[in-house]
């Protein structure tokens, strides 16, 4: 039993070691399959260190239903288009060193994003969240140019006062979709699509923020940029605070006649080694 231990905890760091980390500019982007089976596929233009033999052609996937996707692959497309950007824009790739359905391609475990010398997001694709009629995938953003006369962002400003001002359960019937809500608040895990993390500790920061500068924290007057894409019923959103220089962003869906959110997105800088 001691030897099958010994070797099992070899082979399991064989297996992280050869785990890839790629950096670099987008090379190419493309997106494959449909449902729960689309994934996002992209490459950077540098050379990957440690690939593993799966990621012969140098491809990394995104699983479009997962849970920080849209905003991960929105973020690649505008790093791709090269707009918007206040410096040269490069991404930090690491490697799950696992085999995706895509020949030669390897799934992404975490993401970071630089405008110049400056971490901007840090990232990972997230748990895997079943694609539903009611909840289709949120358009892609496809340019960080800001959005002229938004029409959901007084959403995004709402929901970060009533966080930090009312009780959790007033907020999200105020302001989040119905499955959230579901999951959030009766059961508060990592595994939903919003509720476990936006709960989390490290999130009240915000609030202890905001109880310094007042509104502007979580208003338009905090914010350099402020990005929406809407299509029919779902929306996407990304903005980037002035200080910290950080994106964020949400998914939002239409339910009756009120928009409410779905995902939220809320970065920090990577953790050091």
């Amino acid at each position: 039993m001691k030897h099958f231990i010994i070797a099992l905890v070899l082979l399991t760091f064989c297996d992280a070691a050869l785990a890839s980390k790629t950096n670099g500019s987008v090379a190419s982007v493309a997106f494959s399959g449909i449902g729960d089976q689309a994934v996002f596929v992209f490459s950077l233009s540098s050379e990957i260190k440690d690939r593993p033999t799966c990621n012969t052609t140098g491809k990394y996937v995104v699983h479009m239903n997962g849970k920080n996707a849209i905003f991960v692959v929105s973020l690649i497309i505008s790093m791709r288009n090269r707009a918007d950007w206040n410096n040269t824009p490069s991404i930090f790739v690491e490697g799950k060193s696992v085999c995706a359905t895509i020949p030669d391609a390897e799934e992404v475990a975490t993401i970071s994003v630089h405008d110049g010398a400056t971490e901007v997001a840090y990232l990972r694709p997230g748990i895997l969240i079943p694609v539903s009629p009611a909840y289709p995938q949120p358009p892609v953003i496809q340019s960080l140019k800001a959005t002229q006369s938004p029409v959901l962002e007084y959403i995004v400003d709402g929901f970060w006062r009533d966080y930090c001002s009312l009780p959790m359960d007033e907020t999200f019937k105020k302001w989040v979709t119905v499955r959230s809500q579901l999951s959030g608040v009766q059961k508060a895990i990592v595994n939903n699509p919003f509720g476990g993390y936006v709960a989390s500790g490290s999130l009240k920061l915000i609030c202890a923020g905001g109880s310094l500068f007042g509104r502007s924290f979580f208003d338009e007057r905090s914010r350099q940029t402020y990005v929406e894409r809407v299509t029919r019923r779902s929306a996407t959103v990304l903005w980037r605070t002035s200080s910290p220089d950080l994106f964020h962003g949400a998914a939002l869906y239409k339910e009756g006649d009120n928009w409410k959110i779905d995902f939220l997105y809320y970065t920090y800088p990577s953790p050091s080694d």
